[in-house]
């Protein structure tokens, strides 16, 4: 204790000072935080609390102040304001809804387990993975939806044995989970402060690829459906993608089950042609820079091959259109040309040779990296 009196950090967690309570001081939260049900603020930066502007008409008992208010109290209240969350909750791991140390567990096997699965090769720089410093700017709807995905995954490496603490049952947390989260989800859907946001298309895609990852849901196609919507309200995929490297991870998935999806289906499963056709040139404008050389998610399809399925599906379906308002740009000789001429050597020399090591301790190592993926690519030629 006189140690961290000499450090100048204070021993009481934040919520025991305020409250004025013997705190155990447990790092890195307090336990008595925990068995009075909120969570502990910790020792670091004093948190801070929203405050909503005070009403008029409130303070009768009061001298009042002259009509129009000081100069201070506009600029109080123009601060609160700009402070207070765009989204329902976003300071949600402060609250009584959420235990930090039960966040920072789910982040942390989520980072370990899952994330490294929706990447060729696990790297620091994985886009899929949750950063803990960043937990408390998270809505309550990535939250549940994090904690929904979790449980999923155990209970399908458990095979759905129940917690051996005599907690509630996975199976139960997934669906209570799952369910709070699409109740916040349809929350921010009504608002029309959010309900087009870059938040509200993250958390959607992540219900996706949940339900593709862990075959849970079968409204992947849904989902799929209801972004389509809002990015089509916000002009195209090409005004959404390149603003946040976290959100084109995930339009690029968006991208790749939206073409993929079309190549097992009827020519008949897409609704409003014309606009679809549109959809597919867009993603042909944006792939350089979204899609990354089939290296940014595990579909690790080589770019050439992958514009060539999406021109595929832009014949396919140009023969239901009943206006043909799209000319198809290529042939079905010229993609098969443009196939043929595809090599996998070139373009595993073009993407990863130079991504690799030429030490001389290090050229077994690399050959055996560059064979497996000249595999990938041949696999991908070839089907």
């Amino acid at each position: 204790m006189a140690d961290a009196m000499n450090d100048g950090s204070p021993i009481q967690c934040w919520a025991c000072r305020r409250k004025r309570l013997v705190c155990d001081s447990t790092r890195p939260a307090c336990k008595k935080c925990f068995k009075r049900g909120t969570v502990c603020p910790g020792y670091g930066t004093k948190p801070l609390t929203w405050v909503e502007p005070r009403q008029k008409g409130t303070c009768k008992g009061k001298d009042r102040r002259e009509e129009n208010g000081s100069e201070a109290d506009v600029s109080e209240m123009a601060i609160v304001k700009l402070m207070k969350p765009r989204f329902k909750g976003v300071d949600a791991c402060m609250s009584r809804s959420f235990d930090s140390q039960a966040v920072l567990h789910a982040i942390d096997y989520y980072n370990t387990m899952i994330s490294p699965d929706l990447v060729p090769v696990e790297n620091p720089e994985n886009p899929y993975r949750f950063s803990s410093s960043d937990v408390r700017f998270l809505p309550p709807t990535v939250l549940h939806n994090l904690f929904s995905i979790v449980f999923s995954h155990k209970l399908i490496r458990r095979n759905g044995i129940h917690s051996d603490n005599g907690s509630q049952s996975p199976s139960v947390a997934v669906y209570s989970h799952r369910g709070l989260a699409l109740r916040s989800l349809n929350e921010d859907l009504s608002s029309p402060e959010t309900q087009t946001s870059d938040m509200v298309i993250a958390c959607i895609l992540m219900f996706t690829l949940a339900e593709l990852q862990l075959s849970v849901c079968r409204d992947w196609d849904k989902h799929i459906a209801g972004v389509k919507k809002i990015i089509e309200l916000r002009g195209g995929i090409k005004n959404v993608a390149g603003r946040d490297i976290h959100l084109d991870s995930m339009l690029a998935y968006f991208m790749i089950i939206d073409v993929m999806s079309f190549t097992t289906s009827p020519r008949s499963a897409v609704a409003r042609t014309d606009s679809w056709v549109n959809d597919q040139i867009q993603y042909l404008e944006i792939i350089p820079g979204l899609y990354k050389s089939g290296l940014s998610t595990c579909f690790a399809c080589p770019t050439e091959l992958f514009e060539d399925i999406i021109r595929i599906n832009m014949l396919r379906a140009a023969e239901e259109s009943p206006t043909n308002i799209h000319q198809p740009i290529t042939s079905f000789r010229d993609i098969l040309a443009h196939i043929l001429q595809f090599s996998s050597l070139g373009w595993v020399a073009m993407n990863l040779c130079d991504q690799n090591s030429e030490t001389p301790s290090d050229i077994q190592a690399t050959e055996s990296i560059m064979s497996g993926w000249l595999s990938i690519a041949e696999i991908y030629h070839a089907a």
